[in-house]
């Protein structure tokens, strides 16, 4: 290890950086073909750095479900697709229950990101088929559809060095505009890369300083934790959640400039850019695309590419609304896919199984998982009593930042179990906190939500330009 760092991290961040001063040049190449073949030879190439003889792995990841797609039936194709990733996902992390050699931390990286471009695509496709039926049937609206893809289509998207290795995720739409359209030749590039760099020096040192001073290693050794205090073993959920922060905000900036620099995700600012591509005018959009004199004088933004706003990770008060700026694209591609399209009878909870299966099958991440789909409900119950509070402004602001340092604590909470791991890890390490965080987390708010709130009520408001208690979501 050197400096907090293990030797894949490294690696891991001399590719993004190489990815990243490829950029300009990749923008170079007029010929789109071209583009693509370079595109998908140097993702290919990153993947065997990473991945040695398991780039295997992602290979029939991206065989099987290219056939899946091409073969069956695109009234199920989404089905099938899904249940087939998902399947080899957990095969995939399971191979020494087989007695195959373990995969190098890297390749688990590519293999979640390959996930959700197959089965996005398998969804995309499935819209064509649902687009085409909602015509027969004089139904349609505007939207902008995929060309079913062709094997070769399909591979180039799975592997392009733009986002190949840590994401973000994007849709095979956005990535087929960055060769059908003139966008990426007017967008600032630098410029934006620019803005989403600034801080990460700043991130940097404070990463290393908490991983010097308060290194993971320190729960992992769970019979010398146990000999610190009480009040030293509940505090370390701070510190190590703000190293775990800094490390996620470096790895997905620099994620995001790897394909801001490539140009892809640029559009014009007037189409209302989202992760999943363009929102609004779409018909204009298309115009647009086949006139270089007039996309040469409009706005654009990378709005589409998107990880995370540390800004608002940072500053939002409750767990709920901290969420949606945190790994924006793969709770976008989770809400467009698997929340938006399951029974309302489960799908929070369905949607919290599919996102803790994605990151692993360790019990450490279904602890983490199922604990904040257990908290949100009582969040929410205390946010709404909340918002009919009339108080002093001076109470206001203190119970903002009691309202701010608990959500980071209980995610730092949270997060110990998620990089725990193992079951017994993390029981050992909720028995030496005796579960105080869960308990006063949630049994705390909901009393506080139904006696505190309902006295208060009775206080006047002392000053009529109190800050809200709680922030509402931007």
């Amino acid at each position: 290890m050197f400096l907090g760092l293990h030797w894949d991290d490294i690696v891991y961040l001399v590719l993004l950086f190489g990815s990243i001063g490829f950029g300009p040049f990749f923008r170079e190449i007029k010929d789109p073909q071209k583009r693509k073949n370079i595109s998908s030879i140097i993702g290919f190439i990153i993947v065997i750095i990473v991945s040695g003889r398991h780039t295997v792995y992602p290979l029939i990841c991206t065989v099987v479900n290219a056939l899946i797609i091409k073969c069956l039936d695109k009234k199920i194709v989404h089905k099938v697709s899904f249940a087939f990733s998902f399947v080899f996902l957990i095969l995939f992390r399971s191979v020494e229950y087989f007695g195959l050699p373990a995969y190098p931390n890297p390749t688990n990286l590519v293999m979640m990101i390959m996930t959700l471009k197959m089965v996005g695509l398998a969804y995309e496709v499935n819209d064509v088929y649902k687009h085409q039926k909602n015509l027969n049937s004089n139904k349609s609206e505007e939207t902008r559809i995929i060309e079913i893809p062709s094997f070769i289509d399909i591979f180039h998207y799975g592997y392009s060095y733009l986002g190949v290795l840590a994401g973000p995720y994007y849709t095979f739409r956005t990535y087929c505009d960055l060769f059908t359209t003139p966008f990426w030749k007017y967008a600032n590039c630098e410029s934006v890369a620019l803005e989403r760099f600034k801080y990460l020096p700043i991130y940097g040192v404070i990463f290393l300083v908490l991983s010097y001073y308060y290194p993971f290693s320190e729960v992992e050794d769970i019979d010398s934790f146990n000999e610190k205090s009480l009040w030293y073993r509940l505090w370390f959920c701070f510190p190590s959640f703000a190293q775990f922060r800094m490390r996620m905000y470096i790895g997905m900036r620099l994620a995001e400039i790897v394909v801001i620099m490539g140009g892809l995700g640029a559009y014009p600012e007037f189409c209302e850019p989202a992760t999943l591509g363009p929102t609004k005018n779409l018909g204009q959009l298309t115009e647009l695309s086949s006139d270089e004199e007039k996309a040469s004088k409009e706005q654009y933004n990378f709005v589409t590419v998107y990880s995370i706003e540390p800004y608002h990770t940072e500053f939002e008060t409750t767990v709920r609304a901290s969420m949606k700026y945190w790994n924006m694209s793969v709770q976008c591609w989770l809400t467009s896919y698997i929340y938006l399209r399951s029974s309302k009878a489960y799908r929070t909870l369905f949607t919290f199984v599919v996102s803790a299966v994605w990151h692993g099958t360790s019990p450490g991440y279904f602890f983490s998982f199922v604990s904040v789909a257990l908290f949100l409900p009582i969040e929410d119950i205390y946010r709404r009593k909340s918002k009919q509070m009339e108080v002093a402004s001076w109470v206001a602001t203190l119970c903002w930042i009691l309202a701010h340092q608990s959500k980071h604590y209980l995610f730092g909470y949270w997060v110990v179990l998620f990089r725990l791991l193992a079951f017994w890890p993390c029981w050992s390490y909720l028995s030496s906190v005796y579960f105080i965080p869960t308990i006063l987390s949630t049994l705390g708010m909901y009393l506080a939500s139904l006696i505190i709130f309902r006295n208060v009520r009775s206080l006047k408001r002392t000053d009529q330009n109190a800050p809200q208690l709680v922030k509402k979501d931007s």
